[in-house]
């Protein structure tokens, strides 16, 4: 292919992925002024809009938690904060505001693991971003070969502390892309959604004719076991469950 196709290809692919972000991001800034004039139904339009053209921002999932809750919908306030959580699990207010309407909804969850080791243990593997890791995991590849190339063109200056920058270097990379990887296999197998109907109940098997085993109010947060028709098998955090039609839960 002659390489001036190649590059307007390259600019054309380039500009295709640019434009719905930078809709997106008109549609967020329209969002916000409206936000801010008290019109929450139309603030809250413009931020599905932005969230529907591939924007994914944990600032404008924030948002989108914010006039879901001005408009008292609690369920998917809950929603689009644990989103916004996921993508930056250290903003104060993300997290200052899952606290709040997790102490205000109707169903309390059973407190979290108390052993300390534990909580550390888990606490240092979900710290880092997914971005994050992506980006030391770059870094560290990049120097990795950098220097090994570096070792083979000019092998009459190879030394002690060169090899062991080698070594060190090639254990930060296999750190981090088996942190990334069990980080990403996590993410992946963890199915989770939040009740968005004031009240859910849930069956003992996937027919409005079976036993109701369990209701559940809006607002808390189950994990899906697998999925059969328009019927989940859902738990709690304490391993009770059951069947429940989709239509009642938002997956976060």
């Amino acid at each position: 292919m002659p390489r001036g196709v190649l590059l307007a290809g390259l600019f054309i692919l380039v500009v295709q992925q640019a434009h719905p972000q930078s809709v997106g991001v008109g549609l967020y800034n329209e969002g916000n002024a409206l936000y801010r004039a008290g019109k929450f139904d139309a603030a809250l339009e413009k931020y599905i809009l932005a969230a529907t053209s591939e924007v994914n921002d944990w600032r404008l999932f924030y948002n989108l938690g914010n006039v879901h809750f001005k408009m008292g919908r609690t369920g998917e306030a809950i929603v689009w904060y644990e989103r916004a959580f996921r993508l930056n699990p250290r903003d104060e207010d993300v997290v200052a505001n899952l606290r709040f309407l997790n102490r205000i909804k109707k169903d309390q969850e059973p407190l979290p693991n108390q052993n300390p080791v534990w909580n550390f243990l888990t606490g240092t593997f979900l710290y880092p971003t997914l971005n994050g890791l992506t980006l030391a995991l770059c870094v560290a590849l990049v120097g990795l070969v950098a220097l090994g190339l570096w070792h083979v063109w000019r092998p009459e200056t190879a030394n002690l502390h060169r090899g062991i920058s080698l070594g060190v270097l090639g254990a930060v990379v296999l750190v981090c892309a088996f942190w990334l990887g069990t980080r990403v296999h996590y993410k992946e197998g963890l199915r989770e959604a939040v009740i968005v109907t004031s009240r859910a109940v849930a069956h003992s098997g996937p027919d409005e004719r079976q036993t109701a085993v369990l209701v559940i109010h809006e607002g808390t947060k189950v994990r899906i076991d697998r999925n059969e028709g328009t019927w989940a098998l859902v738990r709690l955090a304490s391993g009770l469950g059951g069947w429940m039609q989709q239509n009642l839960f938002v997956e976060i």
